[in-house]
């Protein structure tokens, strides 16, 4: 019985990206491309990559397993994920790292936009990728008010 348990807890994880511009906390900003999830909002259990030219709001609290703000091994091949606070007082949980910045190349960068009292908790935070070129255009705004 637990590993049935188990295998249905594995099922929920999946990778979730950007589909659109727009708030954390609307469905119609994701697309899940790889396992799946029960209502297509990022949570505490999924992996998600912001890309392409998307800027994302956190709106509310809330979660990821992992976050890579601007692009992935894959297309579209140039642009820069935005990730941003809507207000003070929310808070983004990843359990494991946020990276900034694209894969192996220049022009995947990266940004995260803060406003006073915003919170990013995470393991770690990685600016680029290491590979052959590594991103280099990466930047953190905290704005204070």
């Amino acid at each position: 019985m637990a590993f049935l348990l188990w295998g249905a807890d594995a099922l929920s994880q999946a990778v979730i990206r950007t589909n659109a511009s727009g708030n954390w906390s609307n469905a119609a900003t994701w697309v899940v491309v790889s396992g799946t999830d029960a209502d297509g909002i990022p949570d505490a259990d999924d992996d998600v990559i912001i890309r392409g030219a998307a800027v994302v709001t956190v709106d509310v609290n809330s979660f990821a397993n992992s976050v890579q703000v601007g692009g992935t091994n894959g297309f579209p091949l140039n642009g820069s994920g935005v990730l941003t606070f809507a207000a003070g007082g929310v808070t983004l949980s990843v359990t494991g790292g946020v990276t900034v910045g694209g894969f192996n190349n220049t022009v995947r960068n990266g940004t995260i936009n803060f406003v006073s009292g915003a919170n990013l908790v995470a393991s770690s935070l990685t600016f680029g990728n290491p590979g052959p070129t590594p991103s280099t255009n990466n930047t953190i705004d905290m704005t204070a008010g």
